[in-house]
This record gives C-alpha cells, sequence and structure tokens, in this order.
C-alpha cells in the first residue's frame, strides 16, 4: 500500500498457489454389482496467479470512496469419475464508507460486477447426466460460467445510548452464460435453460439491538 498524499492511497497484492492431488477413487457398488475395491486414480496439477489492486480516497475525515479489482479461484479436481473445472472469479468493486453524525450513523454503499467461469456445484451422481457418476452419492461439476452485477448498502444507527438498529438492502442481476452450461444440466434444464437458484435478486434485512444503561 502506498501513501500517494494525505487522502490518496493505491494498494495492490499478487499470489501463487500450486495445487497437486493425487489419490484414488473406489468405485461404488451393490448387491447386484458389486465394485469388488475397484478404484479409478485422481491426479490434479495446476498453478494459478492471482491478484488484487485498487485505490482509496479520503473525500472527509469521515467519508472514504474506493474502487478495486481482484481475481480468485476454486482449486478443480475430481469426483464422482467426473473431472471438474477450476472455477474462477473476475471483480469489480467500487463504493462509499461513511461515519456520519459524530460517528452515530455508519452507511456503506457498494457496487460491483463479477465474472465468473466455470462454477462448481455439488450435486447427486443421479443428477449429473453422466452414467459412470449415477452410483455416487454426490459429485461436483463445473455447471456453467455467469455474470452477476449489483449493490449493497449496509447501514448501522446509533439512535440513543443504547440502542443500535440496522437496515441493509441488497440487489444482484445473476445470470448463468447457456452456452457453457455442463451438458448434463442443459440436456435436462430443457427450456429457459440452466437457472440461476440460491441467490436472490434482493435481499434486506432490519434489526434493532438495545443495551440495558
Amino acid at each position: 500500500e502506498i501513501h500517494l498524499t494525505d487522502r490518496l492511497d493505491v494498494f495492490v497484492g499478487a499470489r501463487v498457489t500450486r495445487d497437486d492431488k493425487d489419490g484414488k477413487e473406489t468405485l461404488p457398488g451393490s448387491i447386484a454389482a458389486p465394485s469388488l475395491g475397484r478404484s479409478v486414480p485422481i491426479e490434479y496439477e495446476d498453478t494459478r496467479d492471482t491478484w488484487t489492486a485498487g485505490v482509496n480516497y479520503r473525500l472527509t475525515d469521515d467519508i472514504l470512496t474506493y474502487a478495486k479489482y481482484a481475481t480468485g479461484y476454486i482449486s478443480g479436481g475430481q469426483l464422482a469419475t467426473i473431472e471438474f473445472d477450476v472455477e474462477t472469479a473476475e471483480s469489480f468493486e467500487a463504493g462509499i464508507k461513511a461515519d456520519l453524525f459524530d460517528q452515530r450513523l455508519r452507511s456503506n454503499l457498494a457496487v460491483f460486477q463479477v465474472d465468473y467461469e466455470s462454477i462448481q456445484q455439488a450435486t447427486l451422481g443421479t443428477l449429473t447426466g453422466v452414467p459412470s457418476a449415477a452410483q455416487f452419492s454426490q459429485a461436483i461439476v463445473p455447471s456453467a460460467d455467469a455474470d452477476a452485477m449489483g449493490v449493497e448498502w449496509e447501514n448501522t444507527l446509533v439512535a440513543m445510548d443504547g440502542l443500535t438498529l440496522t437496515a441493509n438492502v441488497g440487489y444482484l442481476d445473476f445470470e448463468f452464460d447457456q452456452d457453457s452450461v455442463f451438458p448434463g444440466f442443459a440436456n435436462a434444464s430443457g427450456i429457459p435453460g440452466f437457472q440461476e437458484f440460491h441467490r436472490p435478486e434482493w435481499t434486506g434485512s432490519v434489526a434493532a439491538q438495545s443495551e440495558p444503561g
């Protein structure tokens, strides 16, 4: 982190990670078709670099604006005979953090955009569409690429001594790239295609906390 002026800072960071996985995966069996200890080897090697960079600027002693770029990843591998790719994310974020009214109100606003590739999803082997994975109780699938953009606004107010109020709201626009959907998921989804889930468009919360004086 470099302090260019009393109010302007820039920062940069980098990381290099090497993954090396070796093992074996025992094939499941049943009374009618026992596995007899059969297994398949698991070998995975990969080296990834991730980094971040950004700028902070203080409009006043109580108001900070910022913008940053970052990359990240989740290691790939193999489960239920399915090789899954590395999940990567490339994100941009900008926002403002303010402590107002003698620091009784803290308000943080952020806007962001994220590009995902090969989002990993845990699922039943029977739902992958891959015959060799059907007997496994769990599989990891590189489900699809996706784009996300949104806004988050968080507020904390000390209304009076002993009483703290919070109110937060978020908006998320998330879409899968249908051309990148895992073949088994694409075949099972039909029209309108593989859709997002567990990613609500709107989120919000309000709370009050009282502490005896």
